[in-house]
């Protein structure tokens, strides 16, 4: 089908429409979309995509890292995850005390990790004084140091009903351990109906 050039700017007095429309990238900015506090004209949360950021903490009063299977999330529908990180207000002092953290995600009662080879144990996030160093937006011993989950692209993507979990594993050689983990999962989801 031929197409029609119009070279300069164009203003329609009323609406204008169309049965198809190919909107060019950047045509439709921020100032553009309806604010909130008129909700007849906004866009419904119904067309919108969902960003989560659920966050498990365990408190920093011991020495210690609880072990266990902790619920992250419940998935209300079709999604991805998009990123998982670890940190610890109280790092261990030597690299024979860590604990490894796994996310997996649970489908009609197969369960699957959505990690991939975090070195020194694949599929899993590793938290030593090693690996939670400075310049991984923790402090010179270590505190708050951050380590991030590498993805399995496989098992990134989630259904409704699908569970997130974090499997939770300290190991003591009897020097100072880890206390005060938290663990963020960001996941996406499509709206629901």
């Amino acid at each position: 089908m031929a197409s029609s050039n119009i070279i300069g700017d164009t203003h329609f007095q009323d609406r204008l429409s169309a049965g198809k429309m190919a909107v060019p990238a950047n045509a439709v900015d921020n100032a553009a979309i309806t604010a909130p506090s008129t909700p007849a004209n906004a866009v419904a949360a119904s067309k919108l995509m969902h960003r989560h950021v659920v966050s498990y903490r365990q408190i920093a009063t011991a020495d210690t890292i609880t072990d266990g299977t902790f619920l992250l999330h419940l998935c209300r529908t079709i999604g991805a995850i998009v990123k998982v990180k670890v940190s610890s207000a109280i790092a261990p002092d030597a690299d024979t005390d860590f604990f490894t953290v796994d996310i997996r995600k649970v489908r009609l009662g197969v369960s699957a990790t959505i990690l991939a080879g975090n070195a020194p144990v694949a599929a899993l996030i590793t938290y030593d004084n090693t690996r939670a160093l400075a310049g991984d937006g923790g402090d010179v011993n270590g505190n708050y140091g951050i380590v991030n989950g590498e993805l399995d692209g496989a098992e990134l993507v989630t259904a409704e009903n699908d569970v997130i979990e974090a499997i939770i594993v300290q190991t003591n050689a009897g020097n100072t351990n880890a206390a005060g983990l938290v663990i963020t999962l960001t996941i996406d989801e499509e709206p629901s109906v």
